[in-house]
This record gives structure tokens, sequence and C-alpha cells, in this order.
């Protein structure tokens, strides 16, 4: 189960409930828990994913992160998209250059 996607792993929509999603966890921790599968290798590390997801979507800030991206699906906060510099470059105001250049010289 090598899902990122929290709302995947728990099998619900982005619109769902906290209620949805308490509901959907719990179901899904019964059927996938270690103690239940012990012949299965992978049962451990389904379960701790399971449980990561869970845990971004049962609270309420970490859900409203995850859904603007300033999370993953592990709940490690992103990198602040970078711009190339040539797009900062040009999203600055250039310096003001002079109207007309005075010339010093005398007559």
């Amino acid at each position: 189960m090598p899902l990122n996607d929290p709302y995947e792993i728990l099998g619900v929509s982005v619109s769902a409930s906290a209620t949805e999603i308490k509901s959907a966890y719990r179901v899904l921790a019964r059927e996938r828990h270690p103690d239940t599968d012990p012949g299965n290798p992978w049962a451990e590390d389904e379960f701790k994913e399971l449980s990561r997801a869970y845990a971004i979507l049962s609270d309420p800030t970490s859900k409203r992160k995850y859904d603007r991206g300033e999370i993953d699906g592990k709940g490690a906060v992103k990198p602040a998209s970078r711009r190339s510099k040539a797009t900062n470059q040009s999203r600055q105001p250039s310096p003001r250059q002079p109207l007309h250049r005075q010339n010093k010289s005398s007559p």
C-alpha cells in the first residue's frame, strides 16, 4: 500500500466529515492490524501508514495544511515553492532610470 495521499489510504473523499474519517480508519485498522494478519510481512508498515494518514486527517490543523499543500502525505513540511532567479528578477521593479542625461561639460 505505497500510497501517499491520506484520503486514498483511508478510502474517503476530500469532503469527508470527521466522523466518516474516523469510521473508515477504525474499519481499516481492524482489518490491517499486524496481530490479525501475522503472516503478512508488510502488515506493520501498512498499519503505520494507515495510522499516519489518520493522524493527518483527524487533526483539523494538519488536514488544512495537507489540503493547502503545506505538508505531504507523511506529515512532513514541504519546502516553499521556489521560483527561478529569472522569474524573481522579472517580478521585481527595475530601478528608476534618469529621464535624460545632463552634459557636464561647459560650452
